[in-house]
């Protein structure tokens, strides 16, 4: 009789240490039930045996193998992740660090490939990571953006033992320094006679910088290094003695550094001038004699930071012409009454020097009618 109903059944659960569990089965008249504790039980590799037998003697033995892992994954070096290569070569700083890609590329070791899957949340944006044996990896499939950045590993098995990081941090730096000169406010800066001290004030907007440095080139082309104090997290100043500074043209070159590698250089001219313009009175001629009326003063002003130039009549301010174009010839027109009289040129350049030409004398007659 090998069909009559099953009267008895049990299972043995044995593991690769050897040690056992036994449990009774229960039926509901169709199936068999049973159900093993799993605490203490190491992982491993396990075999359970089911043994049935009928009212009539008959057996039968079924077994199957197993395997515990009550083990969440190990997730070996979360915290050196973002992988991107900086621009000066050097691998990504750890976390916590600046990175300059804004698709920096995510790499972990994990200590588990049975059925793994590793989640990636960055800034709580869920993303499946690739894995390839113990590694799991990502590009995120959008570009991140400038600032900082939270991330943290979700790993698990294939026995859904999972396992979460901690909270991990990164920035992302992909642009230059950017430097705003305050100080000295024009570019180029004309220092006057009486200035003896160039004072400079600029800004960086970037507070991960690895250096900011300002230099002087003079005339001849060397450098000279000027001292900064950094006055807040991101203004420098520094000031230049203009005193044995011969005329000519500098050059103030600003350089700004980050940590991933980005330079910013930026610069503002001097320019020099401690001499006064040349005044060179040309037409109308000393002593000469010129019809009454309309009349035209020419004088030639030379000077490589003109600013200005003006006609004096008869010595009176309010009797003037003053011309702005540049150096050279300068031209004036002015209506000259009958009789006799002065004329000189005044000329100032962009660094307040001063000169005033000759005074020459002009007669003014009124023209015959025949």
């Amino acid at each position: 009789d090998s069909t009559s109903p099953i009267v008895n059944s049990s299972v043995l659960l044995t593991g690769s240490v050897g040690n056992q569990r036994s449990a009774g089965l229960s039926t509901n008249g169709s199936a068999w039930n049973g159900t093993f504790a799993t605490t203490g039980l190491s992982d491993g590799a396990y075999t359970f045996t089911v043994d049935a037998r009928d009212g009539a003697g008959n057996t039968r033995t079924v077994t199957r193998s197993i395997t515990v892992d009550l083990t969440p994954p190990l997730i070996n070096n979360v915290s050196q992740t973002p992988n991107s290569t900086s621009s000066n070569g050097s691998q990504a700083p750890p976390s916590g660090g600046l990175i300059n890609t804004s698709t920096p590329e995510f790499n972990f070791t994990i200590g588990d490939t049975t059925n793994v899957t590793c989640k990636l949340t960055i800034d709580n944006v869920v993303y499946n990571l690739t894995r390839n044996g113990t590694s799991c990896a990502l590009i995120p499939p959008v570009n991140l953006s400038e600032g900082l950045h939270n991330y943290t590993l979700n790993v698990t098995d294939g026995a859904n033992n999972s396992v979460i990081s901690g909270a991990h941090n990164f920035t992302i730096d992909t642009k230059p320094p950017i430097i705003n000169v305050k100080t000295p406010a024009t570019n180029p800066v004309y220092p006057s006679l009486s200035d003896t001290i160039l004072y400079l004030n600029f800004t960086t907007n970037d507070t991960n910088l690895s250096g900011v440095t300002a230099t002087l080139k003079n005339t001849t082309g060397s450098n000279t290094t000027i001292n900064l104090t950094q006055a807040l997290p991101i203004t420098w100043t520094g000031n230049i003695s203009l005193v044995n500074l011969t005329d000519g043209n500098y050059t103030i070159t600003y350089t700004a550094n980050d940590t991933v590698g980005h330079e910013t250089i930026t610069t503002t001219t001097i320019i020099i001038d401690r001499t006064p313009p040349t005044i060179t009175l040309i037409t109308p001629a000393h002593t000469g004699t010129v019809t009454a009326g309309m009349n035209t003063f020419r004088a030639n002003v030379t000077d490589k930071t003109f600013n200005n130039a003006t006609l004096i009549i008869d010595n009176n301010q309010s009797m003037t012409i003053t011309t702005t174009t540049s150096e050279g010839i300068q031209t004036y027109s002015y209506n000259l009454s009958a009789g006799t009289h002065y004329w000189n040129v005044t000329a100032t350049d962009k660094s307040g020097n001063k000169n005033t030409s000759e005074m020459r004398t002009v007669v003014a007659t009124i023209a015959e009618i025949t």
